[in-house]
């Protein structure tokens, strides 16, 4: 085999691995957009949601109890979903227990705990 021929498919091949690298480049924006989308309704509308204040008089006498009030596509919410099982495993580890409020239809549960900024943490203890 000659140099030129060599050349030339060392040059197919680069090509063709940069195509691969750049599809899969955004095959994987779009699953992680899916994922961050099907992560926050996991979170807030599954058992970690609360939205309603007789949600939180449920939880109230928690031994230890925090509170994320978070909302849709935000910058630190987006960069939360990625810890949060992390925070929930320790949180489980520890016999605490997390909960998340929603921006959205949440009024009169976050003007109970006066949450007037987003995001924002609550933290209970006894």
């Amino acid at each position: 085999m000659d140099w030129k021929q060599l050349q030339s498919k060392t040059k197919i091949w680069a090509d063709k691995t940069k195509d691969f690298a750049h599809k899969s480049y955004e095959t994987g924006k779009i699953y992680t957009e899916k994922a961050k989308e099907q992560g926050y309704d996991t979170l807030v509308h599954g058992k970690t949601g609360i939205s309603t204040v007789q949600d939180f008089e449920m939880i109230r006498d928690e031994k230890r109890l925090a509170i994320f009030c978070i909302e849709q596509n935000a910058k630190i919410t987006n960069k939360m979903l990625l810890i949060f099982p992390i925070v929930l495993m320790n949180a489980w580890k520890e016999s605490g227990m997390i909960r998340v409020i929603d921006q959205k239809d949440t009024d009169d549960l976050r003007n109970t705990l006066e949450i007037t900024t987003m995001p924002t943490i609550l933290m209970y203890e006894k």
